[in-house]
């Protein structure tokens, strides 16, 4: 099945199938193994989708935190050829991640932090990443926070709680809590 729920390659078909991967499956068909080739356009979206990591700069930083005095913070930068998808990748998820610096402290700070990326779901891309805020020097720890958030690279959004699951926000926020 694709990610919209259409069937893609009929049940039976074979006796086993890998994920796809850049267009490509591994599949089992009379007890030996080959590979074929999806043609699906809209599971191509993620073929030429590369994550750079690059280091963040005090110049990158919104005027709110000129109280920042150094940085170590790796974010990612995409690149691929589907141009409008990549201006949306890194205007959105520097957005994102920046939003999760912001502090209201005087203190001269030092930011570190970094992110992992993961596209093993078609269409879709997951960030995890760390911040942690320190005093000028590393003297002092002002907070720590984690973050992960889903993007729907077809549609050009990020995902929230009520897009990725049926319950209600808050039943998903309490499962999470108890199982932390």
């Amino acid at each position: 099945y694709d990610i919209q729920g259409n069937e893609v390659i009929p049940c039976g078909t074979f006796e086993d199938v890998r994920p796809v991967h850049n267009g490509l499956a591994w599949v089992k068909q009379d007890g030996k193994w080959g590979v074929i080739k999806l043609s699906n356009p809209e599971q191509e979206i993620t073929d030429d989708l590369i994550v750079q990591t690059e280091n963040l700069t005090n110049s990158d930083i919104k005027s709110e935190w000129t109280c920042v005095t150094s940085l170590d913070f790796e974010y990612p930068v995409f690149s691929t050829s589907d141009k409008e998808l990549q201006n949306f990748l890194n205007i959105a998820i520097s957005e994102k991640i920046l939003s999760y610096m912001e502090t209201d402290t005087d203190y001269n700070l030092r930011i570190d932090g970094g992110f992992e990326c993961d596209m093993s779901i078609d269409g879709y891309l997951s960030i995890n990443g760390y911040i942690s805020i320190h005093a000028e020097g590393g003297n002092g720890f002002y907070g720590y926070s984690c973050y992960t958030f889903f993007v729907d690279l077809q549609n050009r959004k990020i995902l929230t709680l009520n897009e990725l699951f049926s319950e209600p926000e808050n039943v998903v926020y309490n499962e999470i809590a108890t199982k932390t």
